[in-house]
């Protein structure tokens, strides 16, 4: 059936008029012409008189339809089922095929390592932690406990509020971006590697086999406490996290929260007669690198960790 609209306002239209005599709809007609009226601009408002003939535009028309019936899409046949599992294996086998892999740096399955319970109250003052913290580069070539590393992995980012879920350190509307990995080398009954602090059942779970040390040393423009700590901790910050509530300000209170986790650790480390050092200085794609990070988790901090000399 003919457009009403058209039949009505462009009587010398001459794409309005085959329209209206072939029962396409306007917009067919433009595909047909290949161009718009040179009065009618494809505006929507179709004038009386058209630039453009009739007759050209019926026979245009007729090959047109001729055309689109025989180009018309058939129905493809469905694929059987052998050939879609084919498909699933192929596709599976370029990932793991295209997948970057560090022969000096195994991933490993999930290994979960119980730490001991953590110790909420001690003989030293908050007053005499804050007097005698220090930055210390050098260490005693006594390996740490695994109390030890608990500890200062909960000081960090323990769970101190089991009901609410707070942590040892604050958190920008408690949205907790920053994650605790501990580079571990050297220690009784714990195979040397990458492990990552779970709070929620205070543990670490190892996702990286050997010691990375060497390689972090070396994207951190080769400083030698790296190198002398039997515990490197490194902090990240995972910005989904927080980027959907604070979004232009999400990065900085993410650097904010790792200067009170680092802050955090220096103060347990007094008792504990440790000594630390923040690290800012390393290649953030390097350190991004060596602990496989994620897209869009990003290193923060770096604190070698070890035993007074």
């Amino acid at each position: 059936m003919p457009n009403p609209v058209i039949q009505e306002e462009a009587t010398g239209c001459g794409i309005a008029s085959v329209a209206n005599i072939l029962g396409k709809t306007y917009s067919e007609m433009k595909d047909i012409a290949g161009a718009y009226c040179s009065n009618c601009q494809g505006a929507g408002v179709f004038r009386t008189s058209c630039s453009i003939r009739l007759e050209p535009l019926i026979s245009r028309s007729q090959n047109w339809d001729l055309h689109k019936n025989q180009d018309a899409p058939k129905e493809p046949p469905k694929p059987s089922i052998k050939a879609m599992k084919l498909l699933l294996v192929g596709c599976l086998s370029f990932i793991l095929a295209c997948s970057p892999h560090d022969p000096n740096a195994e991933t490993v399955s999930i290994t979960t390592i119980e730490l001991p319970e953590p110790q909420r109250s001690g003989e030293v003052s908050v007053e005499e932690a804050l007097q005698q913290r220090r930055s210390i580069r050098d260490y005693a070539s006594t390996p740490l406990t695994l109390a030890e590393i608990g500890q200062l992995a909960w000081s960090a980012q323990g769970i101190t509020d089991s009901a609410r879920g707070l942590r040892a350190a604050p958190s920008a509307g408690a949205t907790f971006p920053v994650e605790i990995y501990s580079l571990i080398s050297d220690i009784d009954d714990l195979a040397d590697g990458v492990y990552r602090y779970r709070n929620d059942d205070h543990s670490l779970e190892q996702v990286i086999e050997g010691d990375l040390r060497p390689r972090l040393f070396r994207v951190s423009l080769g400083q030698d406490a790296i190198m002398n700590a039997p515990v490197v901790m490194v902090i990240t910050g995972v910005l989904r996290r927080i980027e959907p509530r604070y979004r232009e300000r999400a990065m900085r209170f993410m650097y904010m929260e790792a200067g009170h986790v680092a802050q955090n650790v220096y103060l347990q480390s007094v008792p504990l007669e440790i000594g630390t050092v923040v690290i800012g200085a390393f290649r953030d794609d390097g350190v991004s690198e060596v602990l496989q990070l994620d897209d869009g988790e990003y290193p923060l901090y770096i604190m070698p960790i070890g035993k007074l000399q």
